[in-house]
């Protein structure tokens, strides 16, 4: 337990931690609350037992005649006070509850976010390999079981031992030996099933995580692949590896149900082994008890006392279960927001030409690939053409240029200022970008094209002639709804060619000084292919310098300068001028 407490304290920010400890300070409330009205039931059993306790009880007796109460009217007031403590007591149950839920669900959306902050704040490098479905699991999915398997459980523990200890405590006063008997009864079995399970349980819970990301990763490969999935039949193989590995869900499921549900009937066996361990005890141990109030008392007692224990074993399994989210939710490190209003701490201005100075880039130094860059200059105004076989280091080339990657050696420099991690920001203002798969959002026309852009602070003149220079009218006066046409996922009611232009639209807005077109056309037709060239030579004439990565040499002749790459080296540099 201290292990737990000590691994989310580091995860709680300041903020976090104080509400922590003003979540215990409730349950510290609602336990002696809790006990308060348990401590009621035994002068209600007495006087139950007993009539004449009214009378013969001086506390009792002087409280009745300060209230002027016949002995009926008394015993009235009495039960009534019982059942008002038990509504009182129902009533603050449920405001903490409320006020812990809310804790506890509002670390789950703040780690949400702080990991997709990290994710942002990351480098591309550090993603590659990553799979899709584990991060948006573990940011969508992992932080809300955070919540609800982690720190929900660890503060129903504090809050059941809490109560089980000021009730002992309380218990103590009226019969050590009673005490004595409810804990011989009751903890030894809560402890040596929670040492039984406890391993099982961590291993299910790591097993279960595995299985999850596998089945998360199945759906997407079918819903992402479904024209693919119909045309190659891959329908029935790809259910068939979904139904294997839900039956192994299944299997988890059952062994933590089967633990989970077992416990509370062996504390039920329990139970009934104490009432019979406290028949003896009144029977031939101590005779002066009376029976029926031992009863009564072991009955209360065990009636708060063994669901606190079933609570606290069967969160403290849940813990167990998922303390894998330990390490995932400890990469949400708060780390800040980019601000945005806030200037770049160095910038950069593309007036001349971007330089690569005997540039070397490997992802592992053992590896046999490189690739290597010895001089290259863009310059400002050109279409700048980069070819090669798939594998040969055009996309390489491409993120050392937008400062994705860093060169192991040498340096990219734009007018002659080496790009670093200080100026990106102010280099990335000027960078537009169009790739084969366009990235398109589920919003209006008008969204994707001003893309990051808040609706107030829209320039619709701007926003006309961007589309207008893509050549996008046409679509626009198609749509109902003009530019407010929602375009569908991933722009499902566009063509490929459309989507290219809203892309280019995108960094007309932008003001882009140079646009990177990365592949852009190869899954078009050479119809919407050459209306897509002749658009960027009209926006080329106008200034705008434009990087043609393509395998395609047929695209060469739209460049004033080609480069060639052939196993991460440059091939040969050829100009219009030499032909």
């Amino acid at each position: 337990m201290r292990k737990f407490y000590s691994q989310l304290f580091q995860i709680l920010d300041s903020k976090q931690k104080r509400q922590a400890r003003f979540s215990v300070f409730l349950i510290l409330i609602g336990g002696i609350i809790d006990v308060i009205g348990l401590s009621i039931v035994l002068p209600v059993l007495a006087v139950a037992n007993d009539p004449d306790l009214i009378n013969s009880n001086s506390f009792i007796f002087g409280v009745k005649t300060a209230l002027g109460l016949s002995d009926s009217g008394f015993l009235q007031l009495f039960f009534l006070s019982l059942v008002l403590v038990f509504v009182v007591r129902a009533w603050v149950y449920v405001a903490i509850k409320v006020s812990l839920s809310r804790f506890s669900y509002g670390i789950s959306a703040n780690k949400s976010v702080e990991l997709l902050v990290n994710f942002f704040n990351s480098e591309l490098l550090e993603n590659k390999g990553k799979q899709t479905s584990d991060i948006v699991r573990d940011i969508v999915i992992n932080t809300q079981h955070f919540s609800s398997f982690v720190i929900m459980p660890f503060l129903l523990v504090v809050s059941e031992f809490v109560i089980i200890t000021i009730l002992l405590t309380a218990l103590l006063f009226y019969d050590p030996l009673l005490v004595g008997l409810v804990f011989l009864v009751v903890f030894p079995t809560a402890s040596v099933f929670y040492f039984l399970s406890k391993r099982k349980v961590t291993n299910i819970g790591n097993s279960r995580n595995i299985v999850h990301s596998k089945v998360t990763d199945i759906v997407l490969r079918g819903v992402a692949g479904l024209v693919e999935m119909k045309l190659f039949r891959e329908e029935n193989s790809l259910l068939s590896y979904l139904e294997k590995e839900q039956r192994k869900l299944v299997d988890l499921n059952v062994k933590k149900a089967v633990l989970v549900d077992l416990f509370p009937k062996l504390m039920e066996v329990t139970a009934v082994l104490g009432i019979v361990a406290v028949f003896f005890y009144a029977t031939f141990i101590d005779t002066s008890n009376n029976l029926l109030i031992l009863l009564g008392v072991f009955g209360a007692a065990s009636y708060r006392i063994i669901p606190s224990i079933n609570k606290i074993v069967a969160n403290l399994l849940f813990l167990r279960e998922y303390s894998f989210l330990f390490d995932i939710i400890s990469k949400a490190d708060g780390q800040k927001r980019v601000n945005h209003s806030v200037a770049a701490k160095d910038t950069i201005s593309f007036n001349k030409a971007i330089q690569f100075h005997e540039v070397e880039f490997y992802f592992d130094k053992s590896s046999d690939f490189k690739t290597v860059l010895p001089e290259l200059e863009i310059k400002k105004g050109s279409v700048f053409g980069v070819v090669g076989e798939s594998g040969s280091g055009k996309t390489t080339l491409i993120n050392l240029l937008l400062g994705f990657y860093y060169p192991k050696s040498g340096k990219v420099a734009i007018d002659g200022k080496e790009l670093s991690i200080d100026n990106r920001r102010s280099w990335w203002d000027q960078i537009g970008f169009v790739r084969q798969d366009v990235f398109i959002i589920n919003e209006s026309l008008k969204k994707n094209v001003c893309f990051g852009i808040k609706d107030s602070d829209i320039d619709m003149e701007k926003l006309r002639s961007s589309c207008e220079q893509a050549q996008l009218n046409s679509l626009i006066e198609r749509f109902p709804n003009g530019l407010d046409e929602s375009l569908g996922e991933n722009g499902n009611k566009l063509s490929g060619g459309q989507k290219q232009r809203v892309a280019i639209a995108r960094s007309l807005y932008k003001n882009s000084e140079i646009l990177v077109f990365d592949e852009a056309t190869s899954g078009l037709d050479s119809k919407t292919e050459a209306e897509i060239f002749a658009t960027l030579m009209q926006l080329n004439d106008q200034g705008l310098t434009i990087v043609l990565i393509t395998h395609n040499p047929a695209n060469i002749k739209y460049c004033d300068h080609v480069l060639e790459l052939a196993d991460g080296k440059i091939k040969v540099i050829d100009t219009k001028e030499n032909g």
